[in-house]
């Protein structure tokens, strides 16, 4: 990663800088997944909660999406693979700036443009 300055991630803003960015593999990410940073992404839960949006970060504590849509399929009438779908047709709509997700919560990550629409 050449002609990019290491930083480091800044716990009192909880705001990731370019560390995330930069130094990916040095917080235990797989090679794959740093292939992911600056893409739309979807993170799913065990639960009701889908989170869609653009991959800017990967701490120890979890994910930063911008542009990025929390969906609750409980207060929606789509499913999650309906809705991801959707997203995946007609682009993703933010309802918040920027999220961070708790790493603990998410069983699985993937691009947006490797859903499969049916």
């Amino acid at each position: 990663m050449q002609g990019r300055a290491s930083r480091r991630y800044d716990t009192r803003n909880q705001k990731p800088d370019a560390a995330c960015r930069t130094r990916r593999l040095d917080w235990g990410c797989s090679v794959e997944l740093n292939d992911l940073i600056g893409k739309e992404v979807v993170l799913d839960t065990a639960g009701s909660i889908l989170y869609l949006g653009r991959l800017e970060a990967v701490t120890p504590e979890g994910f930063w999406l911008s542009e990025a849509d929390v969906h609750d399929r409980d207060e929606g009438h789509m499913n999650k693979e309906h809705y991801v779908v959707e997203a995946r047709r007609g682009g993703i709509c933010p309802n918040r700036q920027r999220v961070m997700v708790m790493r603990s919560v998410v069983m699985s990550i993937s691009a947006l443009e490797d859903i499969v629409e049916q």
